[in-house]
């Protein structure tokens, strides 16, 4: 009878402490601490993390096209690689590197028209005007693209309107830009990658700390490229001093970056 009274309090103390122990961790454990509680291992915190930085522009990109209408075919590709060797040549003059002028765009076609004769008088009905597509002149069109680089916003500045002085006086049919940019070629992203990292971390602490627990190491890192664009804001006005010159201004770029970043907490 004793036996049977000890078995049944020794089952009784047992599921009070199991029944104490379950009620503990269900009030000073959260959902996520019970997760991590079992399998730490497996415990991880992915959050995104982005920087931007605002940097001069350092880059102009000018476009400048040739268009000459002829009669005959040779003649128009002739007149339009001689005065486009002359807008290379000044080109070349003002100090601008061969590899930074490419050529854009050729094209080569003739034109065709419509011409319509009166067709000869019918005493019986009038009938309708005769129409025939006659051959018509040769156009030929070529463009460069210039691009101009300067780390120096005040040199850039300067040499971009000169640039555009000398392609408005040119003989081009038709100039566009500049356009400014970031040089992509000079650029050091590692600090602004770094940045967006360090963004990352301070939000995967964040959480960490609401849940009681602790960054222990990064697992992964991936640069999110959707985020890589810079944004070109850049400036021109018109110079009231002089009919054929613009005031130009740079202006700046922002690049952003953005990373996925996965922590393991403990």
């Amino acid at each position: 009878m004793n036996n049977n009274n000890n078995s049944s309090f020794l089952k009784f103390l047992l599921i009070f402490v199991l029944g104490f122990v379950s009620l503990y961790l269900i009030q000073n454990f959260t959902l996520f601490d019970r997760i991590s509680f079992l399998n730490q291992k497996t415990s991880k915190i992915v959050v995104y993390g982005s920087a931007q930085e605002n940097i001069p522009n350092q880059l102009a990109e000018f476009t400048a096209g040739i268009e000459v209408i002829a009669p005959e075919k040779n003649e128009a590709i002739n007149s339009a690689n001689e005065i486009m060797n002359q807008l290379l040549s000044e080109i070349d003059s003002f100090g601008i590197n061969k590899e930074d002028v490419q050529t854009s765009q050729v094209s080569v076609y003739q034109e065709y028209e419509d011409v319509i004769e009166p067709h000869p008088e019918s005493e019986l009905m009038p009938a309708d005007p005769i129409k025939t597509v006659q051959k018509g002149n040769w156009r030929a069109n070529i463009s460069i693209s210039i691009s101009m680089r300067n780390e120096d916003s005040n040199l850039l500045k300067s040499q971009s309107e000169e640039l555009l002085n000398i392609l408005n006086n040119s003989q081009a049919n038709y100039v566009y830009g500049p356009n400014f940019m970031i040089d992509e070629q000079k650029l050091n992203e590692i600090e602004l990658i770094n940045s967006a990292v360090a963004d990352a971390r301070n939000k995967a602490e964040a959480i960490a700390a609401a849940n009681r627990q602790k960054i222990k190491k990064v697992l992964e890192i991936i640069e999110d490229g959707a985020n890589n664009q810079a944004f070109p804001r850049g400036e021109f006005a018109f110079d009231q001093a002089s009919s054929d010159a613009f005031s130009l201004e740079p202006g700046s770029s922002t690049l952003y970056k953005t990373v996925v970043v996965t922590f393991q907490v403990k």
